[in-house]
Order: structure tokens, then C-alpha cells, then sequence
């Protein structure tokens, strides 16, 4: 498998770390070769780890999921489950909602996944629910327009996390992209807001972890 190098760390300290996260699951390494093949960008392996280890430590029962391609992000979160949780994963493609739906029934964890198709941001406004964590990959420029929905949305002491918040390095450049744009006015927005106590931890391209206070 082709593994993501943003470069913000040294290739070598990656590659070290990468050997020191010791993934032994058949479906991972499954889904990793579906991924290079159909040309799918996925969060990777640290993250992936990184993402599993949250909700096992939040014991979190419900999560959602801002663009969930095919159910990667989603299945390792799934691997912390137990009892009646569930994800739901949200994206506009038909075919990634039935490449999830093989993943997790490979796994035996179809009653842990709910995919909808559309609008991610729209489906979230519309949810009657709350959520422990809600997991944002979706057009970056998109970004500043989830913050206010995704705190309403949460449950006390619940956790938003961000993806590709380093933007392969950008955010530090003079890039006028909008997808840079959206990452820059996002952590600027985050980094003020009082409502949440936020981290941005370098790993891969960069995770923003966001804690609601109240």
C-alpha cells in the first residue's frame, strides 16, 4: 500500500512510527488495497490507530461521520464498539456506501453502520440526535460552516475531530486556493472559540481534536 507522506515530519520519524503501529487485521489491509486501486484518499493507518483509541477511551456510542468515503475512518471506530453503537457515515457516492456496507458485514459489524447518501452537512443539520464524536473530512473550504452545527449537535463533553487541518503544509503558506482558505479560517476560528478546548496534533496532515466544554 501507497502510505501518505505529508511531509510535515521527517519521512524517517513516519516511517519509524509507522513501524512502531502494529496493525495486524486482514480487513485493513483489505481495504488499503481497495483504496490505491479505485484512487481513494483514506486517513491511513496512525490515524485510523489514533481514531480507534479516541473512542475506546470515550466509551462513545454514537459518532458521525462528515464524508466518509468508504467506510474506512468509520471501521476503525467500529472496532472500539460494543452493544448498540453506531456510525453514521455520510457521502454523496452510491458505490461507497455499498463498499462500506461489504467492509462491515466482512467484519460482522453491519449493525454498527448506518450510510446515508447526500449532503453531509445537511443530513447533520436535519439529525433529531446528539452525538459523542462527530469526524469531519469533507471539502475543506467547507470547514468554517461546520462548527456551529457540529456544537449543537454534540453531547456534553463530546468531541470533534477535523482531518487534513495541516493541509500538506499550507496553511503556513501564502495560498489563496480555496480549499487552504477554508483549513485557515477553521483553525483561526477554532483556536477562539471558547466553547472548545482544541488541539491540532501533527500527525499525518494534521488531526484538530475539539472538546466541548459544556
Amino acid at each position: 500500500m501507497k502510505i501518505f507522506n505529508s511531509d510535515l515530519t521527517s519521512p524517517l520519524i513516519e516511517d519509524y512510527i509507522l513501524e512502531m503501529t502494529r496493525i495486524e487485521d486482514k480487513l485493513v489491509d483489505e481495504m488499503h488495497t481497495y483504496a490505491e486501486i479505485n484512487e481513494v484518499p483514506i486517513i491511513g493507518p496512525l490515524v485510523g490507530k489514533y481514531l480507534y483509541q479516541i473512542a475506546l477511551i470515550t466509551n462513545a456510542e454514537k459518532i458521525f461521520e462528515m464524508g466518509s468515503g468508504f467506510g474506512y475512518s468509520a471501521y476503525w471506530f467500529a472496532k472500539a464498539f460494543k452493544g448498540k453503537s453506531k456510525v453514521i457515515c455520510t457521502d454523496f457516492s452510491g458505490d461507497h456506501k455499498e463498499a462500506a456496507k461489504s467492509f462491515f458485514k466482512k467484519a460482522g459489524f453491519e449493525n454498527y453502520l448506518e450510510f446515508v447518501c447526500g449532503n453531509s452537512l445537511e443530513i447533520l443539520k436535519e439529525s433529531g440526535d446528539k452525538y459523542d464524536i462527530i469526524f469531519i473530512d469533507i471539502d475543506k473550504e467547507e470547514y468554517p460552516y461546520v462548527i456551529d452545527i457540529t456544537y449543537d449537535k454534540l453531547n456534553k463533553n463530546g468531541l470533534m475531530i477535523a482531518d487534513n487541518t495541516l493541509w500538506y503544509g499550507r496553511v503556513i503558506e501564502d495560498d489563496e486556493l480555496p480549499s487552504t482558505k477554508g483549513i485557515k479560517k477553521f483553525n483561526n476560528m477554532m483556536s477562539l472559540d471558547k466553547r472548545f478546548i482544541t488541539t491540532i496534533i501533527p500527525l499525518r496532515d494534521g488531526i484538530t481534536l475539539s472538546y466541548k466544554k459544556n
